[in-house]
């Protein structure tokens, strides 16, 4: 079949550079969707690492978003990926055909990501009779309502083990995990020294079309209330440094109201929306700070890769990321929703290049003894290894 470079994919029996799964032991993952986000990257790395012969991985997407990179990356790797899509699944008929799939291939484990997958994907893989099931929780999920965590709970309770990327959720999960279940936490890693040619923050600006020789003040993520990107914006009026602009990388349904409340508060001119980027390591290297101002919040990439260019980061610490900014040693720890001290905390970081650098330099340390991509191969390895010993 024929996909289209982006977007929407019809449901299929199956995408891949592979014919079937042929290894003796098989992995099966689910995922809301395969289109952009941290969720979505974070599984198309894991599996590229974990890519071997002994073992074949196997994606379902629920829904009919693709991002094409993704599905490159992973039939490069060798990845089976199957896309079910969400008019099948609503018409019960993309149901019954992936049951019946699931049940053909006698996968050894099957791994979820994201709410769907843990409620429809766990369920098919228990009726699809796979002998180990694996949920992945990567937020506190604060943004859940009272059914979801009923319905989290039901399915959750055919697992047979939990994974976090951060010690911080396991309390916060424990909501709706059942108590008998098991939890293991494996950090979310990130692979260090990432070759970022020689790109100069001066043509990134360009390319970017922002102003060369500003203060560069940065936010990446999904724009959604829960990532705060509205309290970025209500901090710029209160900013000393009155030449700093702010670059939002990302995409995502509360563009709209983020450019409503710039201009609202006479900012539109400072800030500059630039859509999702492929590789923001480039553009973070051009910021003079980032900023993580999350209400709830896993373990996210985007602070990773931050903190593993040398950008100093401004956060609220809440959920995972103060696994990584421990304390105001290695970054700016700023209470949520207090636009004032923030912008007292991005002027800082802006002002004293010094103390930016100390922040920073110390942070990355931590992150690359604690965060590293090896690391978390290695734990995942474990994980499956001991779900998919041959019979």
């Amino acid at each position: 079949m024929i996909l289209p470079r982006s977007g929407n994919v019809k449901n299929s029996e199956g995408l891949s550079g592979q014919a079937d799964l042929k290894a003796n032991r098989t992995v099966v993952w689910w995922i809301d969707h395969l289109g952009h986000g941290g969720a979505q990257a974070s599984l198309v790395e894991l599996i590229e690492g974990l890519s071997s012969r002994e073992v074949a991985h196997c994606v379902v997407v629920l829904n009919n978003v693709v991002h094409q990179p993704y599905l490159n990356r992973l039939r490069k790797c060798g990845a089976v990926v199957r896309v079910v899509g969400k008019r099948a699944l609503l018409s019960g008929i993309g149901f019954v055909v992936t049951w019946w799939w699931v049940r053909s291939k006698r996968f050894d484990c099957a791994v979820t990501f994201l709410f769907f997958a843990d409620t429809l994907g766990v369920i098919l893989s228990k009726i699809g009779r796979i002998p180990r099931i694996i949920s992945c929780q990567r937020s506190t999920n604060n943004h859940y309502v009272r059914w979801q965590k009923w319905v989290l709970s039901s399915t959750l309770s055919l697992c047979d083990l939990i994974i976090v990327n951060s010690s911080s959720l396991v309390d916060p999960v424990r909501v709706y995990v059942p108590r008998r279940l098991p939890i293991k936490i494996i950090s979310t890693g990130i692979k260090e020294g990432s070759d970022l040619g020689e790109v100069t923050s001066r043509k990134i600006r360009l390319d970017l079309e922002v102003p060369i020789s500003a203060p560069l003040i940065g936010g990446i993520g999904r724009l959604s209330h829960e990532k705060g990107f509205d309290i970025a914006i209500q901090a710029i009026p209160f900013l000393k440094t009155k030449s700093a602009q702010l670059i939002i990388v990302g995409a995502g349904p509360d563009k709209e109201e983020l450019y409503r409340l710039g201009k609202m508060l006479n900012v539109s001119d400072r800030i500059h929306f630039v859509g999702y980027r492929e590789n923001v390591r480039h553009i973070l290297r051009a910021m003079d700070v980032c900023t993580q101002l999350s209400r709830f919040e896993g373990l996210p990439v985007a602070l990773l890769e931050a903190v593993e260019v040398g950008c100093p980061v401004v956060t609220t610490g809440v959920g995972g990321i103060r696994d990584v900014i421990v304390n105001n040693d290695y970054g700016w720890l700023v209470p949520e929703d207090d636009s004032m001290l923030i912008a007292r905390a991005i002027d800082e970081a802006i002002q004293d290049k010094k103390l930016a650098s100390q922040k920073t330099k110390k942070a990355r340390q931590h992150l690359i003894k604690n965060f590293s991509f090896a690391k978390m191969l290695i734990a995942w390895q474990g994980v499956l290894d001991a779900s998919t010993k041959a019979d």
